[in-house]
């Protein structure tokens, strides 16, 4: 990742928008959706900033879809 101000993921594995699970990408589509996600925390919590509350629901909502053992 560079310094520059798009993220280097957008346009997924292979370039040219493709989502995962195509042309032999180990990801699935849902999985690199969850990782360009990630990334966009990531660089909030490098530069030493809040991550926004819009970044924190979608993690958030699957915490507590996790079943009670």
């Amino acid at each position: 990742m560079s310094g520059g101000g798009g993220s280097s993921l957008a346009g997924g594995p292979g370039g040219s928008g493709r989502r995962g699970g195509l042309c032999g990408s180990p990801f699935t589509a849902a999985q690199w959706q969850v990782l360009e996600h990630q990334t966009m925390m990531f660089k909030y919590l490098k530069a030493g900033l809040q991550v926004p509350p819009d970044l924190l629901a979608p993690v958030h909502r699957s915490l507590v879809d996790l079943p009670i053992c």
